[in-house]
């Protein structure tokens, strides 16, 4: 069951990566299709929706720091949607920890929030395709 202190913690945690990575934030509005955005810049940039609660903003960020562990900070391109695979396993990822830290229902905080469901599942690859990660 998860607590306040559970969320708290999370919070707390994804603050510091943030700021370990000398990341700014910025609330946007409207941030299209998107809870948050990571842009790979240097300093990197993260946005988020201006509404969404501060547990929300945090499962958001845990997804877009996945995103910042795939491009870098000063990388080439935006970070975001590159492949739909690479996207699968952002959200992969981040729900992962996210249950690390006894914070539940990522799937339905980001389908809550528009995110497809196709985006959200975890998917077998296609045989003879080129895992992305693994290369």
């Amino acid at each position: 069951m998860e607590t306040e202190n559970d969320s708290a913690d999370l919070v707390a945690r994804v603050s510091s990566a943030v700021k370990t990575l000398g990341g700014s934030v910025f609330g946007f509005d409207p941030l299209p299709n998107a809870l948050a955005m990571y842009i790979p810049a240097v300093p990197p940039r993260f946005l988020y929706r201006t509404e969404l609660t501060q547990r929300e903003r945090a499962i958001a960020f845990v997804h877009e720091l996945a995103h910042a562990s795939l491009h870098p900070p000063g990388s080439k391109g935006s970070g975001e949607n590159s492949d739909p695979w690479e996207e699968r396993c952002a959200h992969e990822a981040a729900r992962l920890v996210c249950v690390g830290y006894s914070v539940y229902d990522y799937i339905g905080v980001m389908a809550s929030h528009g995110v497809i469901p196709d985006a959200l599942m975890p998917a077998d690859e296609p045989v003879g395709s080129k895992n992305v990660i693994l290369g």
